[in-house]
């Protein structure tokens, strides 16, 4: 009898993970295949970081980005500091990134794989992107992929090797730190300057 029950209880968590993964796939399809493709393909300025700001607004995790790069400071931080980061490190990113996607041209973007990572509820989607231009060479990204009450977002995103959200973390400490040398609110002062880096590539646009 409780041989049955443990394999009941197998059977459930394979079926409960096999689905899972199947709801990954469909975020990731969705994420690589039309999203992207669509912010790719604006050829205004004003169009493709509009797209971009969209992109970005339903599929990262904000949130757990945020509480990583800032790490320990986050901990210490007001509620409402914290909000206040979140949407100057949007709006800085989102600025920031469209200017990447300026003159990309063809590309064709396709999910290697997908597996579980060791966090429960995360999972690794490969992706190669392979651009038309035959001087370019193919780029592996992986995507950390995050499943929260809002459905699955993307937490963090590594481009040959290299991880967006642990390069922002130490660059973002050594603003932090300088500020708490001054005395001054480390979150707020790392806000005040994402707004002021984002105005200034919006004005070079």
């Amino acid at each position: 009898m409780r041989a049955l029950a443990f394999a009941a209880a197998l059977f459930i968590s394979v079926a409960t993970t096999a689905k899972t993964i199947a709801d990954a796939r469909i975020f990731a399809e969705q994420l690589i295949t039309v999203s992207l493709p669509e912010v790719i393909s604006k050829k205004n300025d004003t169009e493709r970081l509009a797209a971009l700001k969209k992109l970005f607004h339903e599929n990262l995790d904000f949130d757990t980005i945020s509480n990583f790069i800032l790490g320990p400071h986050a901990r210490r931080a007001s509620a409402d500091d914290l909000a206040a980061f979140r949407i100057s490190f949007e709006n800085f990113i989102t600025v920031a990134q469209a200017n990447n996607f300026d003159g990309i041209g063809g590309v064709n973007i396709r999910i290697d794989s997908i597996r579980p990572a060791q966090r429960e509820g995360e999972f690794f989607l490969t992706s190669r992107s392979i651009f038309d231009d035959p001087r370019a060479r193919p780029v592996e990204i992986v995507w950390r992929l995050r499943y929260t009450p809002a459905g699955f977002k993307v937490a963090d995103v590594v481009i040959e090797g290299m991880s967006l959200a642990a390069s922002l973390r130490s660059e973002y400490s050594n603003i932090m730190q300088a500020a708490d040398a001054r005395g001054e609110n480390p979150v707020r002062s790392l806000s005040a300057q994402l707004e002021t880096r984002a105005a200034e590539l919006r004005a070079r646009q």
